[in-house]
């Protein structure tokens, strides 16, 4: 993807990436989710729909660096990389 006429490397987030295994991997970006939220572009900016660390929420990888989970019902999405750059 180009982006501010340069590239960015999206790597795919499914495998393991030097930990132990997939479910680590996760654990740890969704953990980076909850540190980063002030920095991330998000589908709402109600916090409570953070996810904690660990939390059963259903955590997944989507494409260009995009987190999905589901709290309280709601589907919810976040990225370093506005929506706006691509």
């Amino acid at each position: 993807m180009i982006i501010d006429a340069h590239v960015h490397a999206f790597p795919h987030f499914e495998i393991a990436a030097g930990y132990k295994d997939a479910d680590r991997w996760k654990i740890r970006h969704q953990s980076d989710v909850t540190r980063l939220w002030r920095r991330m572009v998000s589908s709402t900016l109600d916090e409570k729909y953070i996810p904690d660390p660990g939390e059963d929420v259903g955590f997944r990888f989507g494409k260009y660096g995009r987190f999905y989970w589901t709290k309280h019902g709601r589907e919810c999405l976040a990225t370093q990389v506005s929506d706006d750059d691509g």
